[in-house]
């Protein structure tokens, strides 16, 4: 806010703080119908978003009742004027301004107002309203907390899509993996056949899956991870109702002497996997003590600090 006193600052200062905690629309456009009336000293503010060539009135925190829930075509409201032209409208009395709908205000305590645009990545998605049961010409410093709070507005609404993005990618990962999980199983199942064990299948982390195959020797088990990562390869999987083709990296360790703790044959599984996937992908390694023994160590060194 160029020119703006320490005290302005701070007010924005405040209302960007409470935006940056908000991680859905609603919350946003209820914390700014708050806000602006609040910092502006106004007798109600609104917030109303775009939707094609329609304003709808989102929110509102005012004396008395105004449009929340409902929406106007873009050239019938002042809101409408300002997304389409970019620019914040000062009106000093409602009655004398030919860009107001009269129909829609005759029942309100509005008198004067100041119409703000919010700008999205470029876009104008929405507009701040904030309002006054008497007539008069809001000041330059009004005018500014106005266009900082929309400005403020517009990239909490950035970080809300944002966040909405990532949880909807999130989820649709988790779909992914569950289903590739329930397809991994499949293709696991014909091994107890062929090799009459026991074997445990499940997803071990975000992103990778266990094969525990007791009483096996280390070369079956390289076998069978071989027909495994060739099958899989080979198979269009149907997940989250896309046919995707998948590719996998295996990691192999097997039960030494010593060993007292699951999670320490899991750990050379781990960093045989990791090797895997360094070396080019889609392959099987072996744990190999004399060739991994120091990603061993070191792994084991950073666990205990």
């Amino acid at each position: 806010m160029r020119g703006a006193s320490t005290a302005e600052r701070m007010e924005i200062i405040e209302i960007v703080q409470a935006l940056a905690s908000c991680d859905a629309v609603d919350d946003v456009v209820r914390v700014l119908a708050s806000a602006t009336r609040t910092h502006v000293g106004a007798d109600g503010a609104t917030v109303v978003m775009r939707d094609g060539d329609r304003s709808r009135y989102l929110e509102e925190d005012a004396i008395g009742a105004l449009w929340k829930g409902r929406d106007f075509p873009l050239d019938e409201c002042i809101s409408g004027w300002a997304m389409r032209n970019g620019e914040q409208v000062v009106v000093p009395d409602v009655r004398e301004d030919p860009r107001i709908p009269q129909r829609l205000y005759e029942a309100t305590f509005v008198r004067s107002l100041v119409m703000t645009p919010i700008e999205c990545a470029g876009e104008i998605v929405g507009a701040l309203g904030a309002y006054w049961s008497e007539t008069r010409t809001p000041t330059p410093v009004e005018c500014r907390t106005l266009q900082a709070i929309a400005d403020s507005a517009a990239l909490a609404l950035v970080n809300v899509r944002l966040l909405a993005e990532i949880r909807s990618d999130e989820r649709r990962k988790e779909r992914f993996l569950d289903g590739l999980a329930n397809e991994l199983s499949a293709l696991v199942g014909p091994l107890r056949t062929s090799l009459h064990t026991r074997e445990v299948f499940g997803r071990y982390g975000g992103e990778e899956f266990l094969v525990l195959f007791p009483d096996t020797s280390l070369d079956q088990a390289r076998q069978s991870a071989e027909r495994l990562r060739v099958s899989l390869r080979e198979q269009r999987l149907r997940v989250d109702d896309q046919d995707v083709t998948v590719t996998i990296s295996l990691g192999i360790a097997s039960y030494e002497s010593g060993d007292v703790l699951f999670d320490q044959i899991a750990r050379r599984a781990d960093i045989a996997l990791y090797v895997a996937k360094t070396q080019g992908r889609d392959r099987c390694e072996i744990f190999n003590p004399a060739r991994h023994g120091t990603l061993a160590t070191s792994a084991s060194s950073q666990r205990q600090r």
